[in-house]
């Protein structure tokens, strides 16, 4: 398993507008901003460990 993942354009894109919008919200609360690797783990940990994945009929990944 790669222990680096390669970023669409479009996916770093939202990376970043995300990480801005939730960096501008922590700062707000008077909190520390995250990092966008940071951010990345945050995600993952959320969706991988959080919640579960299903497949559907048509071959679409679903979070549940």
């Amino acid at each position: 398993m790669a222990k680096t993942i390669r970023l669409s354009d479009r996916e770093e894109e939202y990376l970043i507008k995300n990480l801005t919008k939730i960096n501008k919200e922590l700062v707000e609360m008077n909190m520390i901003p995250m990092k966008d690797t940071e951010l990345f783990h945050e995600i993952f940990r959320i969706i991988f460990m959080k919640r579960t994945l299903e497949i559907t009929e048509k071959g679409i990944i679903e979070i549940k």
